[in-house]
């Protein structure tokens, strides 16, 4: 195959450029990118960012391409910043019609093009697909009208996964829902980077049990930090992560409330990128995944923070949820019932953190298999020959 054209909200030269970053969808993306570039058959790459200006000051970027090595060249889509809300609304336009002209003309028939689900985009991509017959692969993490309970976005999103060629979905109720004809698919719960060893640890004798994600309310950072009240001194429970200010603040006061005498410790430990993330997460021993179990997403998105838990070799304590009972990682994981800090508590102790457990093999596996399982997808585009 000649060229793949992957959109998404990454860009390598995000932070040069003032450019809105997800932290979720970063790692998601650059690991999709990572597998692009291993595919040999793959001539060349054209990473696609849609995402925007974040500052709120008057400002600008024009189109931009750039060459990152032989294999693959970088776009950035004009995008502007204004403290004016008029303005931005017009920079959605912009951002519209420049995905349009793209899909229009700088994609050939025969081209595969991978887009990273963002409701944000629906309009062009869909008139895009109208108009010319392209190969399109969704690359769908969730279904945003779930996530806001909005039915005119859900019914919007459905109706763009109609044009779909095939997908990619982080689990296979994901795929029932979106994907009624049964066209190519392929799961992949996550990024199946396995980290090595660093051999790092806390010096206090403590079993560490880290919550490391959103502080969004309904994600369970405020239960992690409730748990410490019910576990014993030798543990220690470590909170990383990101929220919007009021939600930091939120979270800080949690810690206050449970860091009680006699019981485990809870800090607020800030947020954590790149080496200083990876080796913090491999000073603790346990990974929690505390999300309210009824949530409406709970049916259709995987949670990202579990398989970065297991890439670094922890072990990890979740909320009972379909999405993980039917994944290929089941097997590897401690569940409670109830997102109480008691069922949490008890699910913690029930770990011998001494057994042995080895969740990078797994991890391992799932990688090369999602490598072979996306090339064989992507010469469907040009053999329309069944994977």
């Amino acid at each position: 195959m000649n060229t793949v054209h992957y959109f998404t909200s990454y860009a390598r030269d995000a932070a040069k450029y003032e450019l809105d970053q997800f932290p979720a969808a970063v790692t998601k993306s650059a690991y999709i990118i990572d597998i692009l570039r291993n595919i040999q058959d793959i001539k060349h790459i054209h990473i696609v960012s849609v995402t925007r200006k974040s500052a709120t000051r008057w400002g600008g970027i024009s189109f931009k391409k750039k060459e990152y090595d032989n294999k693959e060249t970088d776009y950035i889509l004009p995008s502007f910043s204004s403290p004016i809300k008029a303005f931005r609304v017009l920079n959605v336009f912009l951002r519209y019609i420049s995905i349009f002209f793209y899909l229009m003309f700088l994609v050939h028939s025969d081209d595969p093009v991978i887009i990273y689900h963002m409701f944000s985009c629906i309009a062009p991509i869909k008139w895009a697909c109208r108009l010319k017959n392209l190969f399109l692969i969704m690359e769908t993490e969730e279904i945003y009208g779930d996530v806001h309970q909005n039915e005119k976005l859900k019914k919007a999103e459905l109706s763009l996964m109609k044009h779909a060629k095939a997908f990619l979905v982080p689990t296979s109720l994901l795929n029932s829902a979106i994907n009624k004809e049964q066209k190519p698919s392929i799961v992949v719960h996550g990024t199946y980077r396995v980290e090595k060893d660093r051999r790092c640890h806390f010096d206090d004798g403590k079993i560490h049990v880290l919550y490391a994600g959103t502080f969004d309310p309904t994600k369970g950072g405020t239960a992690a930090a409730a748990t410490a009240a019910e576990l014993p001194a030798e543990y220690h429970i470590n909170i990383i992560g990101f929220g919007t200010d009021a939600e930091i603040t939120y979270i800080k006061e949690a810690v206050k409330k449970y860091n009680l005498p006699g019981h485990a410790t809870v800090t607020y430990d800030g947020l954590l990128s790149g080496e200083d993330y990876i080796r913090f997460v491999q000073s603790c021993q346990i990974g929690l995944s505390t999300q309210q179990p009824n949530a409406p997403y709970n049916e259709t998105s995987f949670p990202s923070k579990v398989l970065s838990y297991l890439s670094n070799g922890l072990h990890v304590v979740s909320v009972k949820i379909k999405a993980l009972e039917t994944s290929s990682v089941n097997d590897l994981l401690v569940y409670y019932d109830n997102n109480t800090p008691a069922e949490i508590a008890k699910a913690i102790q029930s770990i011998d953190i001494n057994a042995p457990f080895d969740s990078r093999e797994k991890i391992k596996k799932l990688d090369a298999e999602f490598l072979k399982d996306l090339e064989n997808l992507l010469h469907t585009s040009t053999n329309n020959t069944p994977i």
